[in-house]
C-alpha cells in the first residue's frame, strides 16, 4: 500500500484517536450509572498496568497450550 493511500484510508481512525488523547472522555449525562461507557480510548490507556497483566495471562495460556495441550491452573504455575 502506497503511503499516500495509508493516509487516505486511515485518516478518519487517526482523527478518532487523536481526538480522544485531547477529550478521553464523552460527556456524561447527569445520571448515568457506567461511566466506562463514555470512556474514548480502550480500556487499557486508562488502566496499562491492569491491561497489561491481563495480556501476559492471555499470551502463557496461548503460548503454553499451543506447546503443551489444556492449560489447567497448576500448569501455569511453572511457566
Amino acid at each position: 500500500m502506497k503511503k499516500q493511500s495509508a493516509h487516505e484510508r486511515y485518516r478518519e481512525a487517526e482523527q478518532t484517536w487523536k481526538d480522544a488523547l485531547h477529550e478521553p472522555f464523552n460527556p456524561i449525562p447527569p445520571g448515568a450509572r457506567v461511566p466506562t461507557d463514555f470512556l474514548r480510548l480502550h480500556e487499557a490507556a486508562y488502566a496499562p498496568i491492569a491491561a497489561g497483566r491481563s495480556l501476559d495471562e492471555w499470551a502463557k495460556e496461548a503460548l503454553f497450550s499451543r506447546s503443551y495441550g489444556e492449560v489447567t491452573s497448576s500448569s501455569l504455575q511453572s511457566v
